[in-house]
């Protein structure tokens, strides 16, 4: 997978990028101002040096776009149908054609030890695919449903499908939710640039300041996971659980600021997941708009059709959809497995569902119901052992991690695992680790609240210096890695 482009999230020439497209964007009229937008997503995929990137994305855009109006044309609905059985099939060929060929180049590179050439990589592993072509489905399937008329504007839905700051990771918009804000014209006025901007420092902490640390750890440990065992493994499956949070939610937020510049909302796609109350509760807060697209076109259609089988139906439904949201990630067996845990997960809460409570009426004692910091806790130890099934490479790795959780884990040997970075610095290095970790869950508590990042603070001065403190923690603190995790899917 390309690591990223000229315009990479966190390098500087990105911004200046944006500055340059949004100087621009005010200066054109109002309804010329989707083709800067237009040709700036395109200039910005073009950084990538990955043609195939740009002709896979122009194609499923007009593909959708054609098949958008035959759909509107038709009134028999058997052809209606047709149309748009087939308009889905073509995207989702591109996708599992585009993935399927990666594995089956990655297994040829370990069996026999061919490696693809650069060339065909790079026609391959499509910049952005999985993100856009689920935009492309969720479209068909809402002008099919009448949930939304037909966009006639090529311009405004090529800009739907190809917006910049969303495609490489989402989220992934809903046609209904984006295309009117084209069709208003969006333009930013002050206080939407002035929450964009924090939007963006904001994702640039979580990123660079905590997720590219804690990813010196966790790829240490889980880079070679069978020379470790007890303490290393437990650290590096809960600093990559937080990693890949702050990794995603940081680009999420980065996204959603740079398009407010522009007079544009995108979704919120991270409500505060780690407190979550259950599995399920879990998934109506992490990458909402998968786990919301998964729900709408995959699992409840599937529930209509298991409906005879009441909640069985109901948790065979969530076993599939979930199993096919791990696929979504990779075609591999660790992502499989991870998606029908989840699934799994949530279909047992939905057939022991009043299990409880008939259980206390019948012994004649009042419901009791575990408290809900309980709840929390219970439910973030158990998303922490499915990221071990999503960060191991094979499912042998995870289970050693997940069996060598306990081995030698005693007191005296803590020390080491904190001093895993082998140099001078490492126990600062983890301690300043932890404190940034701390700092962070303070925010994720006020967040939790339904207040903003800086409300603990009535003044403006103090509120002031908090951004301030941002700034200068991403300018001071960053590691700069570069990649994001969920660009690879």
């Amino acid at each position: 997978m390309p690591r990223g482009g000229v315009l990479n999230f966190t390098s500087p020439i990105y911004y200046l990028f944006v500055l340059i497209t949004w100087i621009v964007f005010t200066f054109v009229g109002g309804r010329r101002r989707w083709i800067v937008l237009l040709v700036a997503s395109y200039l910005f995929l073009a950084t990538f040096s990955q043609p195939a990137a740009i002709l896979a994305l122009a194609a499923v855009t007009i593909v959708t776009y054609g098949f958008g109006l035959l759909l509107r044309s038709r009134t028999d609905a058997r052809e209606k149908r047709v149309v748009w059985i087939l308009g889905i099939a073509i995207n989702l060929a591109l996708l599992i054609a585009s993935k399927s060929t990666t594995v089956l180049f990655g297994a040829a590179n370990r069996v026999l030890g061919i490696a693809p050439p650069p060339s065909a990589t790079s026609w391959i592993v499509l910049i952005g695919l999985s993100y856009y072509v689920f935009q492309a489905i969720s479209y068909l399937m809402d002008v099919y449903l009448e949930r939304i008329p037909a966009e006639r504007h090529l311009g405004h839905f090529s800009l739907y499908l190809g917006f910049f700051p969303k495609l490489l990771q989402g989220p992934i918009e809903r046609a209904g939710a984006f295309l009117p804000q084209l069709a208003a014209s969006p333009e930013a006025d002050p206080t939407a640039i002035r929450q964009g901007l924090k939007l963006i420092v904001f994702g640039l902490f979580q990123k660079v300041v905590i997720a590219d640390r804690l990813a010196v750890y966790v790829n240490t440990v889980y880079g070679s996971s069978g020379n470790y065992q007890g303490w290393p493994l437990i650290i590096a499956t809960y600093f990559y659980a937080m990693q890949i949070y702050c990794d995603f939610s940081g680009y999420t937020d980065i996204a959603r600021g740079v398009a407010r510049c522009f007079g544009i909302n995108l979704m919120l796609n991270f409500r505060t997941p780690y407190l979550s109350i259950s599995v399920t509760d879990f998934w109506r807060r992490w990458h909402i708009s998968l786990s919301s697209w998964i729900l709408d076109y995959i699992f409840r259609p599937l529930q209509l059709r298991f409906r005879r089988a009441g909640k069985w139906g109901v948790a065979a439904a969530l076993l599939i959809a979930f199993a096919l949201c791990g696929l979504w990630h990779g075609f591999t067996a660790t992502f499989l497995v991870w998606g029908a845990l989840q699934g799994a997960l949530m279909g047992l809460s939905v057939l022991l569902r009043g299990k409880w409570a008939a259980l206390c009426k019948k012994a004649r004692i009042p419901v009791w119901l575990p408290p809900d910091g309980l709840r929390m806790l219970v439910t973030f130890h158990l998303v922490c052992l499915s990221w071990v099934l999503f960060r191991s490479r094979t499912i042998h790795d995870a289970w050693y991690v997940i069996t060598h959780f306990v081995v030698g884990l005693s007191p005296r040997n803590l020390p080491s695992a904190i001093l895993l970075y082998g140099d001078s610095s490492a126990l600062g290095k983890f301690i300043v680790t932890c404190a940034l970790l701390a700092f962070f869950a303070a925010i994720e508590l006020q967040r939790f609240r339904g207040k903003g990042l800086a409300d603990f603070a009535r003044a403006r001065a103090l509120r002031g210096a908090f951004w301030i403190g941002m700034c200068c923690m991403v300018l001071m603190l960053t590691l700069g890695s570069g990649s994001f995790i969920y660009q690879k899917f």
